[in-house]
């Protein structure tokens, strides 16, 4: 499955140092057809990106700024105790985190 990639998206992974990698899979994509046939061109370029190989290569560049990501820990809203900052995840560990980002996942 791809996603369309904007302008704004492939500024970001030029940032973070993605981009280059990802360069040669890209597709350009400059107008899309509807099921009455009729087309409609793009106002900005899109490209056309594989999605897992998308999430690899985010995934690669986080790990590399240092992000640690852990899977299938649980968390429950109100499990972080607001004055010392605490977060209890899954099978009673704590943590300290400076941030937390939360997904439920693919199919959620």
């Amino acid at each position: 499955i791809n996603l369309s990639l904007s302008t704004r998206g492939i500024s970001l992974l030029t940032e973070i140092g993605a981009f280059a990698d990802l360069e040669s899979t890209l597709i350009p994509m400059v107008s899309r057809r509807f099921s009455d046939g009729s087309v409609e061109r793009y106002r900005e370029p899109l490209l056309s990106i594989n999605r897992n190989l998308l999430t690899i290569k985010l995934i690669q560049a986080a790990e590399a700024a240092g992000v640690k990501f852990e899977y299938g820990t649980g968390y429950m809203p109100g499990d972080v105790d607001t004055a010392t900052g605490n977060v209890r995840l899954g099978k009673g560990r704590q943590c300290k985190p400076r941030v937390i980002v939360g997904c439920d996942g693919v199919h959620g």
